[in-house]
């Protein structure tokens, strides 16, 4: 049984997520009109890696099982989307091997994909008898840029692909990641084979977390472009479709966010060099908006009965909360940064709250400390 089950609480998500195939076929506007749609992959991973090194063994499966979840309902819209639902349907009944040759059927597979700047996918091999193929998926987001930790770790991408292929297929898919940047690789391979029981995956221990997140903090102080195709940006809306979904996923979303927040601040706060408080504020804020997390800014308050004449942050076009609407404050990850990066900066203990939200209706995104 799946670890990842649907619920109707979750409707406000699924509301979400609706239109994720459609955009790559029939592309709409903008989500944010300053900073545009693109957010750092670096963000990506520190929430993704982080939220695994909580526990490794129940988060793996339960990220493929999500993958899956997404990567199925984005190739039912595909198919929506395209219009050959129907064509699938009747050959998936007979030939359905013969459906990885079509160029319309790799649309539906992979178009998203690249659509989105998870990764640049590509059938390498098909073998019909055995009902097996290969797919070779370049500057794939979740492990590019890592160093070799001799594991592959892009569960995520493995439920997307196994949700998608067996979406139109219409029969039981194993994906297994055979090979992983973070494995040492040129790029990810994954084998796919038919009617096959699914695998087990690498797990990763606290010395391979402890590697990858200073390669994340690394790169986050260096301009540098690594992805020579898709650059290092990928699509607000799969950070969205991740981060709602650990929000969402139980009561404690909000609590596991702002911690993954906390420490990421922390961390930045300990590497910024200058030589007042206001400096390394500066140097903070730059870093979030060259992130693309959005357009932040720090106002110096008058004492008040929220912020105590401390500080009050301003977030317009919020990465995780522009375009949302779930009638609550969702931004758990900034308030966690503010709160690690203050403390770093005031050698005290420092709680952060949002009291403004653009998924509960407001235009921008607030942030006080208590």
């Amino acid at each position: 049984m799946p670890m990842f089950e649907w619920k109707k609480e979750f409707s406000n998500y699924s509301e979400s997520i609706k239109s994720i195939g459609m955009r790559p076929f029939k592309e709409g506007p903008a989500l944010r009109k300053m900073l545009g749609d693109e957010l750092h992959i670096l963000v990506f991973q520190d929430i993704f890696y982080s939220m695994l090194a909580l526990s490794p063994k129940t988060y793996t499966p339960y990220i493929y099982d999500w993958g899956k979840y997404i990567g199925t309902e984005t190739t039912k819209q595909s198919l929506r989307a395209t219009g050959i639902g129907l064509k699938v349907e009747l050959e998936s009944k007979l030939f359905y091997m013969n459906m990885l040759d079509d160029k319309s059927v790799q649309d539906v597979l992979f178009k998203w994909m690249a659509y989105y700047r998870i990764g640049v996918p590509e059938i390498t091999f098909v073998d019909k008898v055995s009902k097996t193929f290969r797919i070779e998926v370049d500057e794939l987001m979740n492990s590019w840029g890592m160093p070799n930790i001799h594991k592959r770790t892009c569960y995520f991408p493995t439920g997307f692909l196994a949700g998608a292929f067996e979406t139109v297929l219409e029969h039981p898919v194993n994906i297994v990641e055979s090979k992983c940047v973070s494995n040492g690789d040129e790029h990810c391979e994954f084998g796919g084979a038919v009617e096959l029981p699914e695998h087990k995956f690498d797990i990763m221990s606290d010395r391979d977390f402890v590697k990858i997140r200073k390669s994340i903090y690394d790169r986050m102080f260096v301009e540098k472009r690594s992805r020579p195709k898709l650059s290092d940006w990928a699509h607000l809306v799969m950070l969205q479709i991740f981060y709602t979904g650990v929000l969402l996923s139980s009561h404690g979303g909000h609590t596991m966010l702002y911690w993954i927040g906390r420490n990421s601040g922390k961390e930045i706060g300990s590497r910024i060099k200058a030589k007042d408080f206001d400096g390394k504020m500066k140097k903070f804020i730059d870093i979030l908006n060259y992130l693309k997390i959005g357009k932040a800014k720090c106002i110096r308050c008058k004492p008040c009965t929220e912020c105590k004449g401390s500080v009050r942050f301003v977030v317009k076009e919020s990465a995780f909360s522009i375009g949302t609407k779930f009638g609550k404050k969702i931004d758990s990850y900034i308030a966690g940064m503010l709160s690690g990066f203050l403390e770093t900066c005031t050698k005290k203990k420092q709680n952060v709250i949002e009291t403004k939200c653009i998924s509960n209706g407001d235009e921008h995104c607030e942030f006080v400390v208590i």
